[in-house]
């Protein structure tokens, strides 16, 4: 594994990278290619002998470099999806550790480049890969750009075969630590507050990396704690069933959704608690037009501008309004950066 700082270019359809001659510690190798073999099962002779080489081109000079095509602000790493991969044990112990381990500390802010990419292998572990970084992992081989960054690294770290020495860097992470995918919990509302579109829900927090599971809010109290317990992310709308956020684990991120008029008993019962239990809190208002109230009162109704109107005429009222007729449509262009947001402490980042 080689890491390199100050002016990179990554020239990935000849395999090529590009960088200062000073960052070479040997300086015979200055202004000399020599090739580095990616794939992280170095003791395999018979694999090793296979890998193709990744050049690295130490220069003295700007000048002696190709023009940069595509500017990056984030590290890159370079890694090998080739070797065994496809092999499920060789997929994990091979390639997806070793990456783990060495893309950990930018808690997915960096670019992956993969040598031998695979449309097919990226897709089986896609949840993996999402998890890992938060963009989509370049063909080093078939990339036609010269991608220029400030810091790569070329190659992975691994520790052993299929498993991780907490002794080494990064110290004290074992198996687990690599096995623990993000989880988000949506609490199913069905007769009141249900969120109508609940199925796309699903599928944006799966392309966001998440592990989804959907509960019943009805669900009975035994086995509705033990799964929070297990939860990094709650999302929920304003109801009962986001009380069982006190067995979520500390730090986990608890989303609540407010529909229209519910927004200061939504920050007396669930937001200060929330706080107090030192969980992390997003509040989502949901605008006029996410409310399933347009279908029933024009947009300039006292329903949407002055809910305090109803307060006034009791509780039942109030209640039959806002909380018995009332669903919710999210529109995730206002909704997607929420569920982004929680990604930051919840993920195998950490």
């Amino acid at each position: 594994m080689e890491q390199l700082n100050e002016d990179i270019r990554i020239e990935g359809n000849s395999s090529s990278i590009y960088f200062s001659s000073s960052q070479v510690a040997n300086t015979m190798l200055e202004n000399n290619t020599f090739g580095i073999k990616l794939y992280a099962r170095k003791t395999d002779r018979y694999v090793m002998g296979k890998e193709k080489k990744v050049w690295l081109k130490p220069v003295s000079s700007v000048q002696e470099m190709p023009h940069c095509t595509v500017n990056h602000s984030l590290p890159a790493i370079i890694f090998s999806s080739g070797g065994y991969a496809g092999n499920i044990f060789h997929d994990i112990s091979d390639v997806l550790i070793p990456l783990y381990l060495t893309s950990l500390p930018f808690n997915g802010e960096v670019q992956l480049l993969s040598q031998d990419r695979h449309s097919w292998w990226i897709k089986r572990h896609e949840l993996m890969f999402k998890a890992l970084s938060n963009y989509e992992v370049i063909d080093f081989n078939r990339d036609k750009e010269v991608r220029c960054f400030k810091n790569a690294i070329v190659g992975v770290k691994s520790h052993r075969d299929f498993g991780i020495d907490p002794k080494k860097f990064p110290y004290g992470l074992t198996l687990r630590n690599f096995t623990r995918f993000p989880r988000l919990l949506i609490i199913s509302r069905k007769k009141t507050r249900a969120i109508l579109n609940e199925d796309e829900l699903v599928t944006l927090a799966t392309s966001l990396g998440y592990d989804v599971e959907i509960i019943d809010a009805r669900m009975s109290l035994n086995n509705f704690s033990k799964i929070v317990n297990s939860i990094d992310v709650i999302i929920g709308v304003h109801g009962a069933g986001l009380t069982n956020m006190v067995y979520l684990p500390e730090n986990a991120v608890l989303i609540q959704v407010i529909p229209i008029g519910l927004e200061s008993i939504a920050k007396l019962f669930y937001e200060y608690p929330a706080r107090n239990m030192s969980l992390q809190y997003l509040p989502y208002k949901i605008s006029v037009t996410e409310s399933s109230l347009i279908q029933q009162y024009p947009i300039q109704h006292q329903v949407f501008t002055n809910p305090n109107i109803a307060k006034k005429e009791g509780w039942l009222i109030f209640k039959k309004v806002y909380m018995d007729n009332q669903d919710v449509r999210l529109d995730f262009s206002r909704f997607k950066c929420f569920v982004e947001s929680s990604t930051t402490s919840t993920s195998l980042k950490h």
